[in-house]
């Protein structure tokens, strides 16, 4: 009886530490993505701010590269677009005469929208315990 016992204390043992182990991985899962999706809208601002054609092509490439490597649903990529481009058409001024799109686009991946938005994507109501 008395190992009986001991092999359900382990069992129960180890099968709590694989939880915790699955719930860190998960968590880390979550992390990841949403710095993927952040750095995504941070591409696609560049992108949507600047005419140069290259530079264009340049951060419309680094986007796809954070999209493959995303798992989040497509839709998610909309809103968080949407957002990019806010960012992108705001007006800001300055002592010098520039569209400060560069600033723009550091205000948004800066900023608490993006990041309550990104955090809502990736971990949404019907997956969080």
């Amino acid at each position: 009886m008395e190992v009986a016992l001991m092999r359900t204390f382990v069992a129960g043992v180890a099968l709590f530490v694989l939880s915790q182990a699955v719930a860190a991985a998960h968590s880390a899962s979550m992390v990841e993505q949403q710095a993927l999706l952040k750095r995504w809208a941070l591409s696609r601002c560049l992108g949507k701010v600047y005419a140069d054609a290259a530079v264009k092509r340049d951060a419309e490439a680094t986007a796809s590269i954070y999209l493959e490597a995303g798992i989040v649903p497509a839709d998610a990529y909309s809103a968080v677009d949407q957002l990019a481009t806010d960012y992108a058409n705001r007006h800001y001024t300055g002592s010098i005469d520039s569209s400060f799109g560069t600033k723009k686009c550091i205000d948004l991946f800066d900023g608490k929208p993006l990041d309550h938005l990104t955090k809502r994507l990736v971990n949404p109501p019907r997956l969080r315990r």
